[in-house]
């Protein structure tokens, strides 16, 4: 191998003193001498940060504990080798090294990888696994179940991920004006597992959520790796309140997914999952109300059916005076029937409108219709005046549509500021 780190020592017309080359020209000069260079290499690394999106490319990162590489191995060489590429696995990558000319970038082009053992991080998950496993916390007997209506929905994430608005979002189109409070934390960083642990206890504490949904948006194995740490599935495990569990993707399983009472596939099911779709329960309702009419109906039906043969019956045809008081009972044992099976009808129809009325009543959006509006800041409730200052920006629901505002005045305690 050449003393020069690309090989033979640039002509003088590719950067010799004197001449001045443009970026392309140098990108094209590196990528020759790299791909001549390392056309055949072997590389140990651990896979990070996998993407294969819907061209079947796969895009990931190799590193150890002192540096990190991008590679590529395009979809024909890797549906050839069959290797099923993992966060966290330890491998050994053959291919060639190469520029991507375009933002001066160079990656190993792969073309096939074999496994050397597991990862550091899979290591760490496997051995943690195994042993809360042992303990039961994973087991189903301490799941806890999650509340049909709750008053209160907490939610342990960034205030700034997509993970907040996927979750916030898909409540309120389910359930219109759904109490939400947000407890703000970091999701990734050495500090995070202690916020949320600690984020965890102040809302079993406060006692007044009724669920809690813990997670945020996808990312590498390290990205997600606050999730894998015992605090965090030990707090998740001794919560008093139900946890609905959001890491990620739904390739991506953590230690808190399995610790969680319920495991939601992405942070837009977890919000589905924590509360009913109010328009599908009225219509349940509606269907539980005809059912139960026209099984009244067909009930009716069949005793009147019956009744009509036992009279028509020729045993009734010669005493005269037996069939007319036999007549006189069929008349009013159909009455009594008709009037048990109006009131059994009318006793259901009370039943199902008191449901719908008790539903009707949680709707805030029945409060929305008298004039009132539903204030907020960054997702929290606002209720008092004083707990706003001039320059907050706050968002207001009306019964149709909203508005998002900044407070320029605030009233504290009767005096205009």
């Amino acid at each position: 191998m050449s003393d020069s780190l690309f090989g033979s020592p640039p002509s003088a017309d590719t950067g010799s003193k004197g001449s001045v080359l443009t970026v392309s020209r140098l990108n094209a000069l590196v990528k020759s001498a790299l791909e001549q260079e390392f056309s055949e290499i072997a590389v140990r690394g651990e896979i990070s940060n996998v993407s294969i999106p819907a061209s079947g490319h796969a895009y990931f990162t190799l590193k150890d504990e002192n540096a990190e590489i991008s590679a590529v191995w395009f979809r024909g060489a890797r549906i050839r080798s069959r290797f099923d590429l993992r966060e966290g696995d330890a491998v050994i990558l053959r291919g060639s090294v190469s520029l991507y000319a375009p933002r001066g970038t160079y990656q190993i082009i792969v073309k096939t990888a074999e496994p050397e053992g597991k990862g550091d991080l899979r290591e760490r998950f496997e051995k943690l696994a195994r042993k809360l496993r042992d303990e039961g916390i994973f087991d189903e007997q301490h799941k806890k179940p999650i509340p049909l209506l709750p008053g209160v929905i907490g939610i342990i994430t960034s205030k700034t991920g997509a993970a907040v608005r996927d979750i916030t979002n898909v409540i309120w189109s389910r359930f219109p004006g759904a109490h939400i409070v947000l407890g703000p934390v970091p999701v990734q960083g050495k500090d995070a597992p202690g916020e949320i642990c600690a984020m965890i206890s102040r809302f079993n504490a406060w006692g007044k959520a009724d669920v809690l949904i813990v997670g945020r948006g996808g990312g590498s194995l390290e990205d997600l790796w606050a999730f894998n740490e015992e605090s965090v599935a030990r707090a998740i495990f001794e919560s008093e309140i139900p946890i609905i569990s959001a890491v990620g993707h739904e390739t991506d399983i953590t230690i808190s997914d399995l610790a969680a009472d319920v495991r939601a596939l992405t942070p837009t099911q977890a919000g589905e999952f924590a509360v009913p779709d109010t328009q599908q329960e009225n219509q349940k309702l509606d269907l539980l109300l005809t059912r139960n009419r026209l099984s009244m109906t067909r009930i009716l039906s069949s005793l009147r059916d019956r009744l009509e043969r036992y009279t028509s019956h020729r045993i009734f045809e010669t005493p005269k005076t037996a069939i007319r008081m036999k007549l006189v009972r069929s008349t009013e044992l159909a009455r009594r029937l008709s009037a048990a099976g109006a009131a059994v009808c009318e006793t259901r129809h009370t039943e199902l409108s008191s449901c719908s009325n008790i539903l009707e009543t949680l709707n805030p959006l029945s409060v929305l219709k008298r004039g009132f509006s539903y204030t907020s800041k960054d997702g929290v409730r606002v209720t008092e005046a004083d707990s706003l200052a001039p320059g907050d920006i706050i968002a207001t629901r009306f019964h149709r549509g909203s508005i998002t505002s900044a407070v320029t005045k605030e009233k504290k305690h009767g005096r205009l500021i």
